[in-house]
């Protein structure tokens, strides 16, 4: 995901069906007094600018309802690393790896053998 704002609010509004105001600054404030900082001070998208170096492999399903496809989307144009994305059309959450597993492993040899030879 790209925050956990960010998908804190998609829980909210898109698989619950309620108002994101005042429900995400209850949530955010829950966050703090047990996490011990606020969900908006982190940002995934905002750290993979800053990584130039580690290869990246971002693997979504595009059947997702557990983190939206858009979320992988935004991350890898962020990443200023060398990067490669593999979506799997009819996967859900983290399963590509079974629902598409040639694909998936080939693509995964491929991305390990050019990253790190």
């Amino acid at each position: 995901f790209t925050s956990p704002k960010e998908i804190m609010r998609y829980y909210i509004k898109k698989r619950f069906n309620m108002p994101v105001f005042p429900m995400l600054q209850i949530l955010g404030l829950y966050f703090r007094l047990i996490c011990g900082f606020w969900p908006a001070s982190l940002n995934t998208a905002l750290l993979l600018k800053e990584n130039k170096d580690i290869p990246v492999l971002f693997v979504h399903g595009q059947a997702d309802i557990t983190v939206p496809p858009e979320m992988t989307e935004e991350n890898y144009k962020a990443c200023a690393a060398p990067k490669r994305i593999l979506t799997c059309e009819h996967a859900s959450h983290a399963v590509c790896s079974l629902a598409y597993k040639e694909e998936y492993f080939l693509e995964l040899k491929s991305f390990l053998e050019e990253s790190f030879g």
